[in-house]
């Protein structure tokens, strides 16, 4: 059996890193997807799923911050959205269940629980003005920017 020569280990290590580089960009893109759902019940506690990915879109515009977030299988009355400076807070409780038979299998899927999601935003918004609408499993909220502290022009007087 031969030894790797120095290019053939290059090349391994440069694939490696290449691998590592691609899992650590998905990790930090996908962490923040992720919300911890508590069980709404102790009985739900053995039979629910206890993380879920709920994707999010932050867009900032001229004058305003936009978020959409897919909440799949929710009522806009199960949902909660609070406004702070710096981040939007949605939480909720999700309540799904469904029972569909596959051949000679029947396929019970459950998620039940409570979840709470910080979604950080770019620049300072306010809560006055915000639009929020729930449509076909996802939120939108609209918030304007908060301009109180933006800076201005001071006209100088004298000579």
């Amino acid at each position: 059996m031969s030894r790797p020569t120095t290019e053939q280990h290059s090349d391994s290590t440069r694939a490696w890193q290449w691998l590592m580089n691609g899992w650590h960009a998905l990790r930090d893109k996908a962490v923040s997807a992720l919300t911890y759902f508590s069980p709404a019940s102790e009985s739900d506690a053995t039979t629910s799923q206890r993380w879920g990915v709920l994707a999010t879109d932050v867009s900032e515009h001229k004058d305003s911050v936009s978020v959409e977030l897919e909440l799949p299988g929710m009522k806009k009355t199960d949902l909660s959205v609070e406004v702070h400076e710096h981040s939007l807070l949605v939480s909720g409780e999700k309540r799904f269940s469904a029972t569909r038979n596959e051949g000679s299998l029947r396929v019970t899927e459950r998620a039940f629980g409570k979840f709470q999601r910080v979604i950080p935003l770019p620049c300072k918004v306010t809560s006055a003005g915000t639009q929020a609408e729930y449509k076909k499993g996802v939120l939108s909220v609209t918030m304007p920017k908060d301009r109180s502290r933006s800076p201005r022009s001071i006209e100088v007087r004298g000579q």
